[in-house]
């Protein structure tokens, strides 16, 4: 019986696991990743809801991952504002009424948090909307307050042009 040996060629074997270390370290670097595409919308484009004789719009430039037309609403999901917070989803509808959205801020101070829409509207119509906003952030949580102002910071009170 006979005995043999193989030679290893020593350069090949280091070529070959350098390689082999390259395309790990390029794979832990490159990860396959799917991001959110966002579209991007200017003051300009308006958003009509045609059945309602409305339409919304935006003062300021910014991008949402989806806008969908749907019961004569309008849902923006994760919008972003130029200048304001991101909105994860907004449902908004105009009745003989144009809109223009100004901004989105939310803050939390001293435990009580505040979320403010500000919005602009041309004509004597009805605005629907909804925030996204979950009922502990809101509808049954018993301290909650919800306010609107026009005019130069009048406070309308609850039933007198608006209702939640």
């Amino acid at each position: 019986m006979a005995c043999g040996f193989v030679k290893i060629n020593r350069d090949k074997v280091s070529a070959g696991i350098a390689i082999i270390v390259i395309i790990f370290i390029f794979l832990l670097t490159c990860p396959n990743s799917q991001a959110q595409t966002s579209i991007a919308f200017k003051p300009t484009d308006i958003f009509l809801v045609p059945a309602y004789n409305g339409s919304i719009s935006f003062r300021v430039n910014g991008t949402y991952s989806a806008a969908t037309f749907e019961n004569n609403t309008w849902t923006f999901t994760n919008l972003h504002l130029t200048g304001s917070q991101p909105l994860e989803n907004l449902k908004f509808s105009a009745q003989n009424s144009n809109v223009t959205i100004f901004s989105y801020v939310t803050s939390n101070n001293t435990g009580s948090q505040t979320v403010r829409l500000r919005y602009a509207v041309e004509g004597t119509g009805k605005q629907i909307l909804n925030l996204g906003l979950s009922p502990k952030e809101g509808g049954s949580n018993p301290s909650a307050e919800w306010t609107v102002t026009v005019n130069n910071n009048v406070f309308l009170a609850q039933g007198n042009g608006w209702s939640i």
